[in-house]
Order: C-alpha cells, then structure tokens, then sequence
C-alpha cells in the first residue's frame, strides 16, 4: 500500500484512481496522519483463465460437478 498526502491526492487524483482500477491501494494522510484508504472495489484477486480451468478440473475429479465435463460447464454459462 502506498502513502500519499490528501494535497498529493487532490494534485493527481486521475492517476491515483487509475492505479486503484489496476489493483494498487493509497493510504491517504493529513499532517502526516492517515485519514483514509483509497482501494479497489473488488479488492479480491481475480482468477486467471489456466488457475480457473485448473479448479474446474480439480473440481471434476472429487465428483462435484456430477459428471458433468468442464466443457459442458462453459457452454451452460453461456446460455
């Protein structure tokens, strides 16, 4: 997490906020006393596709998925 001050902030609130929807997190602070956190809505790490399939797979073989293929899956999610 990054430190910046609200002065900082107010200066570069469009690139902060662009850092933010990439993921990065600020620590906003007045006088040198944090005020706040400026974060990603979604601050949960997003799965990639190959870790996804992985899962799915993983899944598949516990028999959780009731013989259902990952395949069959997608093409149901998209219906």
């Amino acid at each position: 997490m990054k430190t910046i001050s609200v002065c900082e902030a107010k200066r570069h609130f469009s690139r902060i906020l662009e850092e933010v929807s990439e993921g990065q997190s600020f620590l906003v602070t007045r006088y040198g006393r944090p005020v706040g956190i400026l974060s990603p809505v979604d601050a949960k790490p997003k799965m990639d596709r190959k870790k996804a399939i992985e899962h799915f797979r993983t899944i598949q073989k516990r028999g959780a998925l009731k013989g259902l293929s990952v395949k069959e899956m997608i093409e149901e999610g998209r219906r």
